[in-house]
């Protein structure tokens, strides 16, 4: 009768958006996947060249210093890369323990931050704004730590593609608005294609930057897996605008 056949259409139409939905996924689970694979393979190759080269026993002291630099700054990419794929795994894995948390200082995680890149003796040009610096958020410092250095890497990613990219500083702001304390990190760079959708995070893998879609995915399971929206966006005049979205101590929201 009518009844059964609308019925019977309504339930195939159902199967039918579940199956686009998992090849979408799918998709661009494969897409992360590839991503990752180039984003470990390109390092590797330059470790085994330098490595290589470096048995060649015609070196001088300036060569030999390059090559050293390039081994250990390759390597230290590789690391990053690994925790965060370690990472990635254990946010969005079913199974994951309750993650540790507490009152976290921003101002406190951003010194974090440029401590990290000074020890990796990266000089970068940072700016930090904090409208109130007695504000506090609630989380896991060690994530929270992960997901700006994502961010920033990215930012200086842009600017290594500008001409005068040395010379702009990434930004780095706090503020508070509603019940919800920001945190944003803001670059110069060419931004984003209009024909990409930003919200589909997964889908920048097919960006050429290194480790762009990757380390995103990272901020945004961790943004999730404290609660928290993760937004970004092209700012006028050029450049990224990202921004990290916690709920303040006052809300009451989150339980301690």
């Amino acid at each position: 009768d009518q009844i059964s056949q609308a019925y019977q259409r309504l339930i195939n139409s159902e199967k039918a958006l579940l199956a686009e939905l998992a090849s979408q996924e799918e998709a661009m689970q494969n897409a992360l996947l590839a991503s990752i694979s180039h984003d470990m393979r390109t390092p590797l190759t330059s470790i085994l060249g330098a490595a290589t080269t470096l048995q060649q026993a015609n070196l001088n002291a300036e060569q030999t210093a390059q090559l050293t630099a390039l081994i250990t700054s390759q390597t230290r990419y590789l690391a990053n890369t690994t925790e965060n794929i370690l990472s990635l795994i254990r946010l969005e894995s079913h199974s994951a323990a309750p993650i540790p948390m507490d009152w976290q200082s921003p101002e406190e995680l951003i010194g974090i931050v440029s401590e990290l890149y000074k020890n990796r003796g990266e000089l970068l040009n940072i700016e930090v704004k904090i409208a109130e610096p007695e504000l506090l958020i609630k989380g896991n410092a060690n994530l929270i730590v992960q997901a700006l250095v994502n961010l920033v890497d990215n930012a200086k990613q842009a600017h290594e593609g500008l001409a005068h990219g040395s010379n702009e500083p990434i930004q780095i702001e706090v503020n508070k608005t509603d019940k919800f304390v920001n945190i944003y990190v803001k670059d110069r760079g060419k931004g984003f294609s209009p024909n990409i959708n930003i919200r589909d995070i997964k889908k920048f893998t097919t960006s050429k930057t290194k480790g762009f879609g990757l380390g995103l995915s990272i901020v945004q399971a961790i943004a999730k897996s404290h609660g928290a929206n993760f937004t970004i966006q092209n700012r006028e005049g050029g450049g990224v605008c990202a921004g990290l979205s916690f709920i303040s101590q006052e809300s009451g929201v989150i339980d301690a």
